[in-house]
């Protein structure tokens, strides 16, 4: 693995949800070096659900 994305859940606390995988990407980066990361954001009030059912209702 080279690379990890998370998807961050639009319908979640911003600050708080988002803090919370950039703490889990540094873990991750730090066990793994190399690794690159990245947190996808859906926008407000979406999710990975929402893109996966291609939802574009915001």
């Amino acid at each position: 693995m080279r690379r990890l994305v998370f998807v961050q859940d639009g319908d979640s606390d911003r600050r708080l949800t988002r803090a919370k995988l950039e703490a889990g990407l540094r873990r991750a980066m730090l066990l793994r070096p190399g690794l690159s990361g990245a947190i996808a954001y859906p926008g407000d009030g979406r999710d990975l659900n929402d893109i996966l059912m291609g939802s574009d209702d915001e």
